[in-house]
């Protein structure tokens, strides 16, 4: 997977002539709950995911599955991770998704830390062909010890959309909207260990458009993890996504149940 700052260069390449567009986009990804799993100090690994085959009268497969890894050193951290979600039942699609993300973080102070970000993210149903995005902001330990932590995050975001008007459509169509945006993101995040062995974690973004206000995205996702072992943890949450002005034929709100067995090194 590549570093962090290759990403940031890659990407920027791509974003930065569409800073001055407006746009319509939901591009959050929830990155707290990956966070918590990365090491105080050293190297971090982690993989996750789940797959189902279906023979007889259901025939097809599902499958998720995340990997990423994490480095975490004095006032550094960085972690990236790549995930991918695909479901087809009886030849019909239900799911198909895929993002690629990583962040650095500097700690200026024990209560304050400067992020940069950047991913890259595709959904066929909410017709993303492709989006790449790059932002940066400080983010602020409200509160935080060994059992609870409240972090607020503030950031400029900067993306650039390629919408599948005609799904199926090749990259580059004539049928396809090429989008760009300037977003703040702002998000406020809380953990907390409830007993050995299980943690909470809940986060909640708002991204409202710079030159629209009432362009609004907001996700919010709240869940429990459980841990088997040092290694080993299953974890369930629930994910709400709301966009008040999303592209036509997709709807403003989605929701999502998802659980997961993962393997931390």
């Amino acid at each position: 997977m590549p570093s962090p700052s290759r990403l940031l260069v890659r990407h920027a390449r791509h974003v930065l002539p569409f800073l001055l567009l407006p746009s319509i986009a939901h591009a959050q990804v929830n990155t707290e709950p990956f966070r918590k799993r990365i090491k105080e100090t050293g190297y971090s690994f982690i993989l996750q995911g789940t797959f189902d085959g279906h023979t007889g009268n259901t025939q097809g497969l599902t499958a998720d599955g995340l990997v990423g890894g994490g480095l975490a050193s004095g006032r550094h951290l960085a972690f990236a991770f790549a995930s991918i979600d695909y479901s087809k039942l009886n030849q019909t699609l239900g799911v198909d998704k895929s993002f690629v993300h990583a962040r650095y973080d500097y700690a200026i102070t024990r209560r304050v830390s400067w992020e940069v970000f950047v991913q890259e993210q595709s959904d066929v149903f909410q017709l993303i062909k492709t989006r790449d995005l790059i932002g940066t902001g400080p983010r602020f330990a409200i509160y935080d010890d060994p059992h609870l932590g409240i972090f607020l995050g503030v950031a400029y975001m900067a993306e650039r959309d390629v919408y599948d008007l005609t799904p199926g459509s090749t990259v580059g169509s004539t049928d396809d909207r090429l989008q760009g945006a300037q977003r703040a993101s702002l998000y406020l995040s809380a953990h907390a260990t409830l007993s050995d062995g299980i943690d909470t974690v809940t986060t909640t973004y708002a991204q409202p458009n710079l030159t629209d206000p009432s362009d609004i995205r907001i996700l919010s996702e709240s869940g429990f993890v459980f841990r088997i072992s040092t290694r080993f943890s299953t974890s369930i949450s629930f994910v709400a996504h709301y966009d008040s002005n999303p592209v036509p034929g997709v709807l403003p709100t989605d929701t999502e149940l998802k659980n997961a067995i993962t393997l931390t090194l």
